[in-house]
This record gives structure tokens, sequence and C-alpha cells, in this order.
């Protein structure tokens, strides 16, 4: 049976399998930063679904790295690129995808990361960040979201596709993080969410970020 157009359901299923050994839980932490974050100053850097090239995460992100190159399919985003196999080969130290996975297909991506790993250079860098869909009422209220694989599944085909995944966390925006600080929030609510997640598999957090680094 296919899982995907590339592989089989067994072969995703051992992946799953060796990610959830990996990360029998994942933290909840306050921002989207991975360790290491902060020293890519030198990076040349892709922004895949780049959106509007004037948004605030893109002007931030270009602070950040020594060169940004945008792609995005939208002519209205005004990115560098239209599509990915228009990128230079062999060209980046790491690519950053915000909020696109969640808008293509599951039988895409393994082709997707694919191209990825042609893009970046030796022991290049994905970091890949979309809702959390353990957060059922955020994931569902947008219509245009078509993949519904959970973080896990995305790692296996990482990992298929010849990545290592080094870290996984789930977080939200700072006004909603400041009130899950367990100082802040009482017990009663505390209790709430564990009951949830332990009995439901459901995340309060708003999203899940994946690092992966090329093999």
């Amino acid at each position: 049976m296919k899982t995907s157009e590339k592989y089989t359901y067994t072969e995703v299923m051992q992946k799953r399998k060796l990610v959830r050994e990996k990360f029998p839980e994942i933290n909840h932490q306050l921002y989207r930063q991975w360790p290491g974050s902060d020293n890519i100053t030198h990076y040349k850097a892709m922004s895949f679904g780049s959106g509007p090239i004037n948004e605030p995460n893109n002007k931030t992100m270009r602070k950040s790295v020594k060169q940004l190159v945008t792609v995005d399919s939208d002519p209205m985003a005004d990115a560098d690129y239209l599509s990915l196999d228009d990128v230079t080969d062999n060209d980046f130290d790491i690519i950053v995808s915000e909020h696109t996975i969640e808008h293509i297909l599951f039988d895409d991506c393994a082709d997707l990361f694919g191209k990825f790993k042609t893009k970046l250079k030796k022991n290049g860098e994905v970091f890949l960040t979309l809702p959390d869909i353990q957060n059922h009422g955020a994931w569902f209220c947008d219509y245009d979201h078509k993949n519904f694989t959970p973080w896990w599944d995305l790692c296996a085909l990482l990992e298929l596709e010849e990545f290592e995944v080094k870290h996984v966390f789930n977080w939200s925006k700072r006004s909603k993080a400041a009130r899950l600080d367990p100082k802040v929030c009482g017990e009663f609510e505390q209790k709430l969410m564990s009951f949830m997640w332990h009995n439901y598999g459901m995340s309060i957090a708003d999203y899940v970020s994946i690092h992966a680094m090329a093999r």
C-alpha cells in the first residue's frame, strides 16, 4: 500500500516509529528558536513560501542572515523566484519554510523535501513551522489547509529524504505563551491542559517547528 507517491506505508511507519522513539514528547517553547539559531549570521538562507517580501518575518530574517533569497509562487509576493526549480542547486546553508507545508498535499511533500536537499550545501539545514494539528480548533479554521499530516510523519518523510531531524518543539505567540506560563495560569488550567493532552492528544500550542540537517 502506498502512503505517498514515493514511499510505501511500511517505509513511512518504520521511520515514524524511530521518530517517536527519538521524540516521545516535545517541549513547549516561548519562542521559535532552536539550538544554534543565534549563530546564522554567515548563512545564505532561502525563505520558501515567503509571502510578501516586506512582511515582518522576512525583514527580521534579512537582519539575521548574510543573504536571504525568497521563493513564492504568488506573483503578488514579489519574491526573488516563483519556483523552487529555478533556484541554484547546492547554494544554501538553510531553508526556512513557515506556514507553507500545511498548504501542500502530503503526497507532494516527499518530492519537495528532496528538492530542498538539492538546493542545500553539504550539512545544510531545514527549519519548518506549521500550525500544530493537535490544536484542532486553530488548525481547522483555515479553509486552505490541505495537509493533515502530524509532525511525526513529516519528520518521517524528512528522514526518508536523507535528513536527520535534530529538534522538534511547539510554541505559541508571545501573548498566549505568557498566559500559559505556569507562574501565571492557575492550577485548574494546568490540570485541564494535562488532561486534554494525556487523554485526547490535544495540544494548546498554536504551532510546531521542525529543525533538520541534510546528511
